[in-house]
């Protein structure tokens, strides 16, 4: 069968439709046999496929039985190494039956066609327009961290070649949806163009027998593309007898945000002829490719040691959402830590950035040639991503030299006065371009700043020229020289070389020049200070101190190339400081002056006294007159005026030392004076040790010191005059006694004659004296020995001299032994009840405790008056005990009479509120008293009212002419009031509901409104509001009983999420860190980094939790950073950042 229709690849007859939302990454060359493998779960192939940057969830595999699985490449034509293989039949070759490997032979000699009888898909069919069967589909959500998404496949097919530029055409597509795209949009396309990838547009150009190459052409611009078309026919790995070179579909995506991703294969109208797509492992990825630029000097890859450390540039083409990581290799002949400061092998892209930089430092090695430093990018491994492999296309390179130079080639030249040379030079090969040069001294160069300058010396002249590069900051010069002499010039003579002036007086200067008799031009320079340049005698007055060398040049003026130069240096002093200008000493310290002035000065210092040399610059002075004291410097040079300075001295004394013993005790306040006789300008500064003492101006010379708590003190008083050196330390050794003390016991009871052992804690250093001392041996020890005969409050004073007294008292109570009395034998009615009370001597002691036995006839058994209900004849017991153990009994036989002669009374029913009269049979002469009398009208009465509210047990005593008295029994029976109760208000959340389970009796039930309630006739129905609700709940027991209540359902539209902040792995319900969400959210990612930066954990499932591991090892105690980024159900995005603390 054919059909008619416009060429493309969404169609064919024999038709595999392949869908592949979105993948990502880079290929591998494969090498080895193809060993494929079959039985993995979904998320097994989603994380074989997942690269860097890319977080999965929610993963669904649809395929049949051994269509899908895995492969591992050790030699092959295919160009991967290893990855997820999705077919139409089958993944292993086994049985009879072809799947992706060939097993011998050649793929043309092996056909891959099963039919599985699977079903087919309904998005396959859409994109195919035929119906499909044999569908295997992978699919499930991503969120990327970067802006693009790549991945690297192969398509194959057994419609290769017999069917090329037909109607029976595979076709096979990848489409992503998400922000961005539609339902889905194709991005299997043939590199830099729209179309699409299939048979028909990626083949060998050449149309099976009996097609048209124009329906090749009619699939879009340049179809078909053969150079990325395999011919397998030969091939010995893969089945399929053609297949597409290794390409790459990518889209440009939101970071951080959801996108679907649907993977499928399928046959189309039959289900033969197999085709299956190879997806590269690891190469879903969102992370895009880095690119390193390694800088020195300048903008070129070179560094220089003892210069500005070069550095290498990590880029990246786009932004991710999260920390981006790059592990790198660290190769080169330079070694790490020696040649250069020590790097690590990894750097961090912070979120949103795009570049990190590693600063290369050189260091300072003996001379050695270039090294070289060469950074890496780590990347993992296809196959393996566990293991770490270098990636040569992300690297860079750094040159490390020792040094640049430069080298003058003219060697040195001897001129005449007035000729010229032109200085060549050669520069550093690598670094001279950025290198600026400067020539010394600049007299005679055409420039002093060029590399070969023109040098026309007037004397004989040694040139340096000093190179550097300019952009390198703290690089050592490197230098040459030259020097150039210069014959024939006039011989001169000047009065002095060196003239002596000061500051302000003129001077004359001159110069002669032989021979005689020839007329001579005279050049002055520099003429700073010069009346005149062009004399042989011109004055100079300088107005600066130092020495200022003047150069004449003379040369005969009818001969102006043969010069000669004179200097004369004019050595200028002027006026000076003197220091310190104020001292402050403490004697017999000295004062050592210093001086700014010349020492061709002559110097006299008055007074003389006390200096130690009176004619020196810098003399030594010792000044024993306590205050101040001025001295003046008068200093002399040469013609010029005296300079006169003084400097003034004061000298101090120190005041005497004070050590101070004193003891006090805790809550007194002391004050010590130690301020100095005379001493008004002395400064005083307390302090204490330790420091629990409240000084009340710790700068005065008597404060008031306050201690906070008793123990040993050091206070201290610096005593300060002007001079600081003059400075001594008072102290005050303080002994601070506790203000209380105590005793045990504190307060107790005895019985008399017993013998009490007081224990008590206090300070050796206080006396101490009990009161009263009646049964005490010895009254002035703390732990005094006590024999009361009555009950007394015992008083101890603990006694200081410098202390208020402090007392601490002990209430001893003396007990008697009680004598017991319970009324002696008597008789009772039977069923009655016998009130005993019994007679304690003395009475004046309240303190007694009752113990009554048989405890089974009383209704207490340790109080002094008791109920006996006893049905037999029995014998009471009552042990008396006062609280210090004294001890008293007695005895009693109660005899029992009969007393069943009452009518029983029968069971009642009541309703709440409802009322009866009660009528008891019986003989005349009988009185009733009702018991409890609650809801009973009269309880006297032989017919009372009753109007019971509960259920209740009732009892009459029944009295007869004998004063017996009986009981009769009977129950009343209330049944329960309606009882229904909800809680006031819940709160719900977007996607939550609420089981309404009320606390009631009753049995049928009403709900209004009816709106959002599941079942509004049930005790429990499930609310699902769309707004804030009141529901009114009335309720009717079995018995007719009613109540109503209500509760109020808040509906709040916004998601709530939080988290904590710890939790102890393994230990049950804080076993994990997990989000805490009421309400609809997306996770879009959760991460957990460690303290280095690496990221231990992430996942965009919100209901999935970090169990404390990385890599499958437990993570140690610590802190660790968490980053969230969730959206809830009204787009609100959610970001959240802390840290969590690992507890083990």
């Amino acid at each position: 069968m054919q059909f008619n229709y416009t060429r493309s690849c969404s169609f064919v007859s024999y038709l595999k439709v392949l869908l592949v939302l979105l993948f990502a990454g880079a290929s591998q060359s494969a090498s080895a046999q193809i060993t494929p493998s079959t039985g993995y779960t979904a998320s097994q192939l989603v994380s074989k496929l997942v690269g860097a940057g890319v977080t999965t969830s929610g993963e669904v595999l649809t395929c049949a039985s051994g269509a899908s699985g895995e492969f591992m490449v050790t030699s092959s034509n295919l160009g991967l190494d290893c990855g997820v293989a999705l077919t139409t039949g089958k993944v292993v070759t086994g049985g009879g039956q072809y799947g992706i490997n060939v097993l011998t032979g050649v793929a043309s000699g092996s056909f891959a066609s099963v039919d599985n009888l699977a079903p087919g898909d309904a998005a396959l069919t859409t994109l195919a327009g035929q119906p499909t069967k044999n569908a295997c589909i992978l699919e499930f959500d991503f969120i990327p961290s970067g802006d693009t998404i790549r991945f690297n496949y192969v398509f194959g097919s057994e419609e290769y070649p017999s069917f090329t530029c037909s109607n029976y055409n595979d076709v096979f597509g990848f489409l992503i949806s998400g922000p961005g795209f539609g339902t889905g949009t194709n991005i299997a396309l043939i590199p830099g163009t729209n179309i699409p990838v299939c048979i028909n547009s990626v083949n060998s150009g050449v149309p099976s027998g009996g097609y048209l190459l124009a329906d090749c052409n009619s699939i879009g611009p340049g179809s078909p593309f053969p150079a990325y078309f395999v011919n397998n026919a030969a091939g010995t790995s893969v089945t399929y007898d053609g297949f597409t070179t290794v390409l790459q579909a990518k889209a440009a995506v939101t970071p951080c945000t959801s996108y679907h991703l649907k993977l499928g294969i399928a046959d189309a109208v039959d289900g033969v002829y197999d085709s299956g797509v190879f997806l590269e492992a690891g190469s879903l990825s969102s992370v895009p490719n880095t690119t390193l630029v390694a800088v020195g000097v300048g903008t070129i890859p070179y560094a220089i040691r003892s210069c500005a450390p070069g550095h290498v540039t990590f880029n990246t083409a786009a932004t991710s959402c999260t920390p981006t990581i790059i592990k790198y290799l660290i190769s080169g002949t330079a070694i790490n830590g020696y040649d250069y400061a020590t790097i690590a092998d990894s750097v961090i892209i912070p979120p949103f950035g795009t570049t990190a930089i590693v600063n290369i430092n050189p260091l300072l090695i003996p001379p050695s040639t270039p090294k070289t430093v060469i950074l890496t990018v780590l990347i993992p491994d296809h196959c393996d991503p566990t293991l770490l492999v270098p990636d040569p296309l992300q690297s860079a390179t750094l040159t490390i030299y020792d040094s640049f130079h430069i080298n003058i080639v003219t060697p040195d030249t001897m001129i005449c006065r007035g000729e010229s040379v032109n200085i060549i030079v050669q520069p550093d090969t690598i670094f001279g371009v950025l290198m600026v040069y400067n020539w010394t001294p600049a007299a005679g160069l055409s420039s002093s700043v060029v590399l070969s300058p023109t040098a026309t010396p007037t004397t004989t002249t040694t040139y340096i020229i000093t190179g550097n590069v300019l952009v390198a900051a703290g690089c050592p010069d490197a230098t040459d020289r030259i020097t150039i002499t210069v014959y024939d010039p006039p011989v001169l003579t000047v009065d002095s070389i060196l003239v002596k002036t000061c500051v302000g007086v003129p001077v004359n200067l001159h110069v002669n020049a032989t021979p005689v008799g020839v007329p001579y031009d005279y050049s002055w320079a520099s003429g700073t200070y010069l009346s005149s340049t062009s004399i042989s005698n011109p004055v100079t007055n300088p107005f600066a101190t130092g020495d200022i060398t003047y150069t004449v040049t003379v040369n005969p003026t009818a001969q102006p190339l043969c010069k000669s130069t004179a200097t004369v240096t004019v050595h200028t002093l002027g006026d000076y400081t003197v220091g310190p200008v104020s001292s402050n000493i403490c004697f017999p310290q000295t004062v050592t002056v210093t001086s700014t002035g010349s020492t061709e000065f002559s110097y006299v210092w008055t007074p003389s006294i006390g200096v130690a040399t009176s004619t020196s610059r810098t003399p030594v002075i010792s000044d024993s007159v306590v205050g101040n004291t001025v001295y003046t410097v008068t200093s002399s040079y040469a013609n010029c005026p005296d300079y006169v300075h003084t400097i003034t001295i004061h000298v101090d004394t120190p005041a005497n030392l004070q050590t101070i013993v004193d003891t006090i005790c805790l809550g007194m306040s002391t004050t010590y004076d130690v301020t100095v006789p005379g001493g008004l300008y002395y400064h005083y500064q307390w302090s204490s040790a330790p420091s629990t003492v409240l000084i009340s101006n710790d700068t005065s010379s008597h404060p008031i010191f306050t201690p906070s708590a008793a123990g040993s003190y050091v206070l201290t008083s610096v005593i300060q005059p002007i001079s600081a050196v003059c400075a001594v330390t008072a102290i005050v050794k303080l002994e601070v006694l506790p203000n209380v003390i105590s005793v045990h016991p504190t307060d107790t009871a005895i019985c008399l004659g017993q013998v009490v052992q007081v224990i008590g804690s206090g300070h050796p250093a206080f006396s101490y004296q009990w009161l009263p001392t009646a049964g005490i041996g010895v009254s002035n020890v703390l732990n005094a020995l006590i024999t009361p005969d009555t009950s007394a409050l015992y008083t101890v004073t603990a006694h200081f001299h410098s202390c208020p007294d402090i007392y601490a008292t002990l209430n001893l109570q003396v007990q008697p032994t009680p004598t017991v009395y319970i009324g002696g034998n008597r008789p009772l009615c039977e069923f009655d009840t016998l009130h005993i009370n019994a007679s304690v001597l003395p009475a004046w002691f309240t303190g007694y405790t009752y113990t009554w036995s048989p405890a089974a006839d009383l209704d207490n058994t340790s109080t002094s008056t008791v109920v006996f209900d006893g049905t037999t004849t029995t014998t009471l017991h009552l042990v008396v005990t006062s609280s210090a153990g004294c001890t008293g009994q007695d005895s009693a036989v109660i005899t029992l009479l009969p007393g069943n002669f009452a009518a029983p009374l029968p069971d009642l029913a009541f309703c709440p509120h409802d009322t009866a009269i009660l009528n008891p049979a019986g003989g005349a002469g009988l009185s009733y008293h009702w018991y409890p009398s609650i809801y009973i009208s009269d309880s006297l009465s032989n017919s009372p009212v009753i109007r019971p509210i509960a259920s209740q047990s009732y009892y009459a005593i029944v009295t007869n002419a004998n004063g017996c008295k009986d009981t009769v029994h009977f129950n009343t029976i209330v049944h329960p009031a309606a009882l229904i109760s909800v809680p006031d208000s819940v709160t719900l959340y977007p996607g939550e509901n609420y089981p309404i389970e009320p606390i009631t009796n009753c049995t049928t039930f009403t709900w209004f409104p009816y709106t959002g309630l599941s079942n509004p006739l049930i005790s429990n129905p499930v609310a699902t509001p769309d707004v804030s609700t009141l529901y009114i709940v009335k309720a009717t027991t079995e018995y007719g009983c009613k109540a109503v209540d209500s509760i109020n359902i808040i509906v709040n539209e916004e998601t709530l999420i939080a988290v904590p902040n710890a939790f102890t792995p393994g230990t049950g319900v804080n076993g994990e860190f997990k989000i805490i969400k009421r309400g609809i959210a997306n996770l879009n990612y959760f991460r957990i980094f460690n303290r280095w930066g690496n990221m231990v954990y992430e996942s965009k499932n919100i209901d999935a939790g970090w169990d404390g591991s990385w890599k499958g090892e437990p993570q140690p105690f610590g802190v660790y950073v968490y980053s969230i980024q969730a959206v809830t159900s009204t787009g609100k995005v959610f970001n959240k950042q802390g840290n969590v603390t690992v507890i083990r």
